[in-house]
């Protein structure tokens, strides 16, 4: 799994375990909460795109 599909996994597991999660899935992976952040905004870019 290269970065950016580490950064959008974790963001897809924050936002499926919802209020919190971002938090929880950074203490977990140990990924830093902008790391997810960023991929989060990722998947809102993608979702977007027609």
């Amino acid at each position: 799994m290269d970065e950016r599909m580490r950064r959008q996994w974790a963001a897809t597991e924050a936002q499926t375990y919802g209020w919190g999660g971002l938090s929880a899935v950074s203490d977990a992976t140990g990924m830093s909460r902008n790391t997810i952040r960023r991929g989060v905004a990722e998947l809102e870019m993608h979702k977007r795109k027609p």
